[in-house]
This record gives structure tokens, sequence and C-alpha cells, in this order.
């Protein structure tokens, strides 16, 4: 899965920003960077491409 614009020109790094959408991203890139289920990678290049990839588990 991608996701487009993850680093909203920077407002997903500013703590001071707490509006829904910049939150939202935040909370995705915490729990993907936390689950055993899922590789993820951040493309910094423009405004950002979160990658995700399902790990299989048998």
């Amino acid at each position: 899965m991608l996701v487009p614009r993850v680093l909203a020109g920077g407002k997903t790094a500013d703590p001071v920003q707490r509006d829904a959408i910049t939150t939202a991203y935040r909370s995705l890139i915490q729990e993907t960077q936390e689950s055993p289920a899922v590789l993820a990678a951040i493309s910094t290049a423009g405004e950002g491409l979160l990658q995700l990839v399902s790990i299989k588990t048998d």
C-alpha cells in the first residue's frame, strides 16, 4: 500500500501541528513502525510517501 503526502509539507514532524489529518498521519506511521506484521518505509522526497508491505506469517 502507498500513502502519499504522509509528511504533509513538514507538518507531521512539527509537534505544534495537531489538526486531524496530521495526527492521523502520525498515528499511522507509529502503528506501522511498531507492527511485526507490516514492513514500512518512508520516502522523504517531496511531501513523503509511506510504503507498506504485509509480512506473511505462517
